[in-house]
């Protein structure tokens, strides 16, 4: 059920029906977090959606807060070389970035580098 939550809300982000993809990204997280060990990386991946989701509404500050949460159970579970590790650093450094340079765009983001956009 976890994951069909988590699909529901990356559907919901893509269509840009924000507020219902944080609504099923939360119950997702919530399945999980009452299932699995709190560092278990199918969390970390409900996490990086969240962040994502909150990204596209604009609010990168709470995208950062969930994308550290990501990347500390990605470090801690997968190791510092996994691609997900790697990709949430990298996320993080691009919204860093990005709220230096006071830019905005959603869109030039997501073509420019990769968003730890959830892959089966």
């Amino acid at each position: 059920i976890g994951w069909s939550f988590h699909y529901l809300a990356s559907a919901f982000k893509n269509n840009n029906e924000l507020n219902k993809s944080i609504e099923f990204g939360e119950k997702a997280l919530k399945l999980r977090l009452n299932k699995l060990d709190c560092t278990h990386p199918h969390i970390g991946e409900s996490y990086v959606l969240l962040g994502d989701i909150y990204f596209a509404k604009g609010n990168k500050n709470k995208a950062k807060e969930y994308y550290e949460k990501a990347i500390k159970i990605f470090n801690q579970r997968l190791g510092e070389q996994h691609h997900k590790t790697q990709d949430g650093k990298l996320t993080l450094e691009k919204i860093n970035e990005y709220n230096n340079n006071n830019n905005n765009n959603y869109n030039k983001f997501k073509k420019e580098g990769k968003s730890c956009e959830m892959v089966g």
